[in-house]
């Protein structure tokens, strides 16, 4: 009876042995595949321009901005009003006489069939393009 007593000691002893084998290369497995991972990192030029303040020529206070899907930015100023910019230049919103809309410009909202819609100096209205 001994004899059997010490085989299963030494078959449990093994079974442990092998399962703390197993957890570590397991682990060591696991913790390769989160470092390859990390250094997949994409690195390269990204499409990013930067602008002076002058590009604008206004008052630097910008409350808003806004882009259509045509990819036009829409921006909100604080003294100018609306500033367009198509991608080769900056343009201000002219009203139904004419002239360019003045005043502070804190939001511009665009729904569903894309309307944009704006408060310009206390008053509130949609932009429309010129046809």
């Amino acid at each position: 009876m001994n004899f059997k007593n010490t085989m299963v000691c030494k078959t449990n002893a093994l079974n442990v042995f092998f399962r703390v084998v197993i957890a570590c290369n397991f682990l060591f497995v696991f913790n390769f595949f989160v470092n390859a991972q990390q250094a997949k990192i994409e690195t390269g030029n990204f499409f990013v321009s930067n602008y002076s303040r002058s590009f604008l020529n206004s008052i630097s206070g910008n409350w808003a901005l806004l882009q259509d899907p045509e990819g036009v930015i829409y921006i909100g100023n604080t003294y100018e009003g609306i500033l367009v910019y198509d991608g080769q230049k900056i343009r201000r919103v002219i009203d139904t006489k004419g002239e360019q809309k003045m005043g502070l410009t804190r939001s511009l909202i665009m729904d569903s069939k894309n309307t944009i819609y704006t408060i310009i100096g206390g008053e509130f209205g949609y932009l429309e393009k010129n046809k």
